[in-house]
């Protein structure tokens, strides 16, 4: 049976920011432009000519500030919660934009592999597709000691659905004794391009996949071949879940999925986690194949 168990989750303002150029907006038209960011990115906006003044409406929302090293660029800031008016006028105009920021939300768990880790998820709470998220996690032992302190990236973040991380190993002495109830998980930052359209497009991958091949008693292979049955070019993840004859997860693979319209592309996807130590047994032992599961968090973007 599945483990998955819900996790305490502390939000935090992202270090690392997130650039992009929004559309230009002709210097001429002093026209309004609505945007939304979410708390910790940053994007400049440009005419192409030199910046005279930049005014933001709200500052604790939004900071706006000239570029110091290319006077044509204004940079965007989103700060908090709320809505901030920008005004930016250069020598051939005005841009007027008025910013909505959001908090980005995800629910985080995690799954355990018996005598191997730990696979993290995450479940995109809001209703922006995001590139990739940098967590933060800890886990210690039944004492309170600290086992493993470090980062780690879940990518293809589609809203309402799971998304996960690379395993985490743990070697045996900390494998038998870590408390899977003290794990916790930061978010410490997310990615994705603010002047893009994102549309979910998991039904245009089509998968197919031959039976799973029991290569040895450690190793098992499956074929995947991917379709993409859309006119447009799809990026993601396709993430190949094993299970063993008792339903436990034993092994993950993440597969990055770029293929062009009506593109088409095959790959072996091998785990090899299927001899493992028993502390129990106090001996090697070989788990037996059960079944594979396939998710797919695919999408398209465009301006």
């Amino acid at each position: 049976m599945k483990k998955v168990f819900k996790l305490a989750v502390t939000m935090m303002l992202m270090a690392a920011m997130v650039f992009s150029i929004m559309p230009v907006t002709k210097a001429e038209a002093a026209k309004t432009t609505n945007v939304t960011l979410y708390v910790g990115e940053a994007i400049y906006v440009t005419n192409y000519n030199k910046v005279k003044s930049v005014k933001s409406s709200k500052k604790s929302v939004v900071k706006a500030v000239k570029d110091k090293s290319r006077d044509y660029k204004a940079n965007l800031f989103a700060k908090k919660t709320g809505t901030a008016n920008i005004t930016i006028k250069t020598v051939r105009g005005t841009m007027n934009y008025k910013i909505t920021v959001k908090k980005a939300k995800f629910d985080f768990g995690y799954e355990v592999i018996p005598n191997y880790g730990v696979v993290f998820t995450a479940v995109n709470k809001t209703k922006q597709i995001f590139d990739t998220i940098k967590i933060h996690y800890t886990i210690k032992d039944i004492n309170g000691a600290t086992l493993v302190s470090d980062d780690a990236r879940i990518s293809a973040l589609i809203p309402g659905k799971t998304s996960y991380s690379n395993s985490v190993y743990l070697n045996r002495d900390q494998f038998e004794n870590f408390d899977p109830s003290s794990i916790t998980v930061t978010l410490e930052e997310y990615d994705r391009m603010p002047g893009y359209t994102y549309k979910d497009a998991s039904s245009s991958l089509k998968i197919t996949s031959k039976d799973a091949n029991v290569v040895s008693e450690n190793e098992v292979d499956v074929d995947l071949r991917y379709e993409n049955s859309s006119k447009k070019r799809l990026s993601g993840y396709v993430t190949v879940l094993f299970y063993n004859a008792n339903g436990e997860l034993k092994d993950i693979s993440n597969r990055s999925i770029y293929l062009n319209s009506k593109g088409a592309d095959s790959t072996k996807v091998m785990s090899s986690n299927w001899k493992s130590y028993d502390a129990v047994a106090g001996a090697y032992v070989n788990d037996t194949f059960g079944r594979i599961e396939i998710v797919k968090n695919v999408y398209t973007y465009a301006r």
